[in-house]
C-alpha cells in the first residue's frame, strides 16, 4: 500500500462524480484522528470530463476557503476515472516482476502507456505466484485535476485510486479482520466492490450508466423506489 498516512498530519481530498470532500487527519500513537471535514456537492454530469473538472475546481476553491491551512494533499481519484485490472505473475524477484508487469500493462490498458499514469501493488500471493492490482488513469485527466487543485491553493503530493483509498479506510477501521469482508462503495457514476481478508484483496469497479438512477433515489423523486430496485438488481448481478 502507498504510504498515505505516514506523516503526523495528512490532508486527503476525495474527488467524486458529484462531490468533493476534504479530511484533515492527525496521527496519534497508532490511531488516526479526524480533525476537520468538509464536503462540497454538485450535480454529476455523465461524460464531459471538462465540465466535471470545472465543478471540482469550484468545489476545491470553496473547500480551501473553509480550510485555510492549504498545503500538501493526497488526491483520491474517482472510480469512473480509473481503470482497474488484476494480473498474475510468477513468484520472481522485483526486477523480473516489473518487466512482466510492464509487458502485461501494454496489453490490458486500451491506449498507449505514454497517455496514462499507472502503478501497481501486490494484492495477494501464493507459493507460486503474485496477484497484482493495476490502476491507470488518463494523464490529461489527472493533470487537469492537479492543476485545479494547485489553483485552489493546495499541493497535490500523491494521487490514489478510489479502490485503494477504500481499502486503506477499511483496514484502518478493521485492523484485525476475521474472515472475508465485502465492501460496497456507491458513487454517482460508478460502484466499487471490495473483497478483502487479512492476506489479499480483490476489486471490481463498474460504471452505473449515468447519475439519473442515483439522483432519483437520493432525492426521493418520482419512481425513486423503482430506481432503487433497478440498482439493487444491477448490483446483485455484478
Amino acid at each position: 500500500m502507498p504510504p498515505v498516512f505516514f506523516s503526523s498530519r495528512t490532508t486527503v481530498i476525495a474527488c467524486g462524480a458529484s462531490h468533493t470532500a476534504l479530511g484533515v487527519f492527525r496521527r496519534r500513537d497508532r490511531n488516526l484522528c479526524l480533525e476537520h471535514y468538509s464536503v462540497e456537492e454538485f450535480t454529476a454530469v455523465a461524460g464531459g470530463e471538462a465540465d466535471w473538472v470545472k465543478q471540482t475546481g469550484a468545489a476545491l476553491r470553496n473547500l480551501r476557503a473553509k480550510n485555510t491551512a492549504g498545503g500538501p494533499v493526497t488526491l483520491v481519484l474517482p472510480a469512473h476515472l480509473v481503470l482497474a485490472k488484476f494480473l498474475k505473475t510468477p513468484r520472481v524477484g522485483p526486477a523480473k516482476r516489473a518487466k512482466i508487469i510492464g509487458f502485461e500493462a501494454k496489453h490490458c490498458i486500451p491506449c498507449a502507456l505514454d497517455d496514462v499514469v499507472w502503478d501497481t501493488v501486490v494484492a495477494g500471493e501464493s507459493e507460486t505466484e503474485f496477484e497484482v492490482f493495476l490502476a491507470a488513469a488518463k494523464h490529461a485527466a489527472v493533470a487537469a485535476l492537479c492543476d485545479a487543485t494547485v489553483a485552489a491553493g493546495f499541493e497535490p503530493q500523491l494521487a490514489l485510486p478510489a479502490p485503494l483509498a477504500l481499502l486503506a479506510a477499511f483496514r484502518l477501521t478493521h485492523p484485525e479482520p476475521t474472515g472475508s469482508s465485502l465492501v460496497l462503495s456507491l458513487g454517482g457514476r460508478a460502484a466499487t466492490f471490495l473483497l478483502v481478508d487479512s492476506k489479499r484483496f480483490m476489486v471490481r469497479t463498474f460504471l452505473l450508466g449515468g447519475n439519473r438512477l442515483i439522483g432519483r433515489i437520493a432525492t426521493n423523486q418520482e419512481n425513486g423506489a423503482e430506481a432503487a430496485e433497478q440498482l439493487a438488481t444491477h448490483l446483485a448481478q455484478e
